[in-house]
């Protein structure tokens, strides 16, 4: 625990600084290392909050690799609660971003997430739909 709150720590100050000269992208950036952080030690409300705060960040600023990035980290802390619907939501936000701005990469491992999403709730024929996006 003692390595996470010293990462805890390291980006609170990086957050500050961001903050107090005004450089929008490294707050963003500290936000979601900051939620990382935070879902790993199981602080998921935290991580969700630095999440959407990282979003409205990064929209504004129109960062869209930071911001289908969020998107799908808050996919996968809903995944892990199980609240799906608010997950697929998420994800699919993450999805038109990436294909929005043509990042064909991400959206390739967005579709993978999306299509894992699906067959947790067992609804194979959207998982099937998504992952034959792959192709």
């Amino acid at each position: 625990m003692g390595k996470f709150q010293t990462a805890n720590d390291c980006l609170q100050q990086s957050l500050s600084t961001a903050r107090r000269i005004g450089y929008r992208k490294t707050e963003a950036t500290a936000l979601s290392y900051a939620a990382l952080n935070h879902q790993f030690i199981g602080n998921q409300q935290i991580a969700i909050e630095n999440l959407r705060e990282c979003l409205v960040i990064a929209t504004e600023i129109q960062d869209y690799n930071i911001e289908y990035l969020a998107l799908d980290c808050l996919g996968c802390i809903y995944t892990s609660q199980g609240n799906y619907h608010l997950a697929i939501e998420c994800i699919r936000q993450s999805l038109e971003v990436t294909r929005q701005n043509n990042l064909l990469q991400k959206e390739f491992y967005i579709l993978g997430n999306l299509g894992a999403t699906y067959v947790r709730i067992k609804d194979y024929d959207s998982a099937t739909n998504t992952l034959k996006q792959m192709l």
